[in-house]
This record gives structure tokens, sequence and C-alpha cells, in this order.
């Protein structure tokens, strides 16, 4: 019996250690400090200028966390496109600046509030070898897009006349996949293409 506890002690002891390891080895070696992309993406917003912006990130990416699949899987919707919908949001002006072809639509050269999620996720895989999204990542991205458009009433009318199809929360869970995906997507991205500085963004 006593054997066995300290061969458990030792098992978590070795667990603890690789996880700590793995912390102090990511101050050092250029990784970021999170392995997980949600958290990882609030410290590059400071590298792109978007510090200010980085509890509005948290705060989604907390309730998206709590946010259950089986009771609440329109919520986990809403949330995840709109962590989707950010992410690619906050690199526009550095992909712009880059000239890579990337997140260059000419939509963009509007007011912020004017851009659509489609559009951001359709820009954002293009730019060919420079492209932040990969085919198969940006499918999984329309298809949350499309999940999530039955929040709007006056889409489902348009689209789903004999009413809109049950929400399965098989697909909320997806969507947090597809949000960890895209995100990391777009850090793996910023890995290739740093930001030079962490200038205030424009106004």
């Amino acid at each position: 019996m006593l054997a066995g506890t300290n061969t458990k002690r030792n098992e978590m002891r070795d667990r603890a250690y690789l996880i700590v390891k793995d912390v102090i080895e990511r101050r050092a070696d250029g990784r970021p400090k999170h392995a997980e992309p949600l958290d990882a993406f609030a410290d590059a917003m400071d590298r792109l200028g978007y510090g200010p912006f980085r509890l509005w990130w948290t705060q989604i990416v907390t309730e998206l966390r709590h946010s259950n699949p089986q009771s609440a899987p329109v919520s986990v919707l809403v949330l995840a496109a709109a962590l989707v919908e950010g992410a690619l949001t906050f690199v526009v002006k550095h992909a712009r600046e880059l000239g890579l072809g990337v997140l260059g639509s000419k939509s963009f050269e509007d007011n912020p509030r004017t851009w659509k999620i489609d559009d951001l996720v359709s820009s954002a895989a293009a730019g060919r070898d420079s492209a932040i999204l990969d085919g198969p990542t940006r499918q999984r991205a329309d298809g949350l897009i499309r999940n999530r458009q039955r929040i709007h009433a006056g889409r489902m009318l348009s689209e789903f006349p004999g009413g809109v199809p049950d929400l399965h929360p098989d697909e909320a869970r997806e969507a947090k996949a597809v949000t960890e995906q895209v995100v990391r997507s777009v850090l793996d991205w910023l890995g290739k293409y740093p930001p030079s500085g962490t200038s205030p963004p424009e106004s």
C-alpha cells in the first residue's frame, strides 16, 4: 500500500516537473508564454498595438470556456464567432502593412464597424503562401459562421422559411474547436510575420 502511494506521488511529481519545465522554457525560447492559443493571443494583442482591448478578449474567452455546449449551444456559437472575428480583425492592420495579399480586400479600407466576419475569413485565406487560414480551416470557420447566423431572425426567415433546424451540442463543441484552430493559425502566421513594434493603432 505504501509502495503504491510512493509510486503515485512520483508520477504526480514527474507530471508537475514537465509542466513547470515547459513554463520556464517558454520564457526564453521564443514560444508564447501560454500553450493555449486563446490565452496566447492576449499577449499577441500587446505586440500588435491593441493592448487596451486585452480585457475584452479575456472576458470573451472566459465566458466561452464557462458556456455549456449542452445547455447553451447558441451562446457558445456567438462567443466563438466573436473570438474568430476578433482575432482576424486585430491582425488586419499588420497584414495590410506587410502587403502580402492576405486581408488585402478593399473593404478593410473602410471603418472597422463595417467589416464582416465572412469577409475576414475569406480574405484571411487569400494570399497563397502568406495566407493565415488554409483550406480546411477556412471551411470549418465558414461552418461556424453559418451556424451563428441563427441569431439573425431575418436571415432565418430567408434561409429557413419552414423553420430553423435544431442546434445540436456537437455543433457548439465544434465551434469551440474551430475557434482554437483559427486563433492558433493566426498565432502561427504572426510567428512567420511578427509585428515590428507595439505602436498604438491608428484611430
